[in-house]
């Protein structure tokens, strides 16, 4: 069974009759990193709301397999902080899972260690920069041992050194076998996926591999403004 299964789904905000999202489907199997590329308005944060049951569905189902648990991290990092001290932030997820006391202090810790933010497990979390506080969101929600992660334009704000951390940990977990939904406007953290889903004001125009994705240059130009070089497109089928 795959960990996850959308199928034709559709949604619409109660306050507008037009369809955010459009008979969109999917699957994805232990251990995917799937990619969702689009537009502004396209439906891609709308659907990772969805995939988390924070939105019900319009129409269609969103299955995932018993025991899953999921996780999202946003792109506004300070929206997803709960507690003034940076351990108790990371503390706060395993608590609301009544784990015990002892589990609760290793999963804390061994999550700000995974971020970089071992060494700040005392300070505020308003002294923390951006980049900082983006990591110690990605610590809250690897406490909570997800099997599934879902990340919603999480680098889009961050300087370069900041972006490049979080994709360090992305890398990380996706090698520890965990499932992983990035949402991204970036071309170069496409070439981290094996799945990519692409949005066109609300529908699915592409569902597929990393290399056939790069084969679709008209489609390409509309997502990123320019077309691969033929150089590039050779480096990616030898991936």
């Amino acid at each position: 069974m795959s960990v996850l299964s959308v199928q034709n789904i559709s949604f619409s905000y109660p306050e507008s009759p037009a369809a955010v999202l459009k008979d969109v489907s999917f699957e994805l199997e232990a251990g995917d990193y799937l990619v969702i590329l689009g537009a502004n308005g396209s439906g891609k944060s709308t659907l990772s709301r969805l995939l988390c049951g924070f939105l019900p569905c319009t129409a269609g189902k969103i299955l995932v397999q018993e025991h899953v648990r999921t996780g999202i991290v946003f792109q506004a990092p300070k929206e997803q902080i709960v507690a003034g001290i940076v351990e108790r932030d990371t503390a706060f997820g395993p608590q609301n899972l009544k784990l015990r006391k002892d589990e609760i202090e290793l999963r804390t810790i061994e999550s700000l260690a995974a971020v970089g933010l071992l060494d700040r497990a005392n300070s505020h979390t308003f002294s923390l920069s951006l980049g900082q506080t983006q990591m110690l969101a990605l610590s809250g929600i690897l406490a909570l041992s997800p099997d599934l992660f879902i990340l919603d334009e999480v680098t889009a704000m961050l300087d370069p050194d900041s972006r490049a951390e979080v994709l360090e940990f992305l890398d990380h977990v996706h090698r520890a076998q965990h499932t992983v939904i990035h949402i991204t406007h970036d071309r170069s953290e496409v070439q981290r996926a094996n799945k990519v889903l692409v949005l066109t004001e609300g529908t699915v125009a592409f569902c597929g591999s990393r290399a056939a994705l790069e084969t679709e240059g008209t489609l390409l130009t509309t997502i990123f403004g320019t077309p691969l070089s033929a150089a590039h497109r050779a480096s990616v089928a030898t991936d």
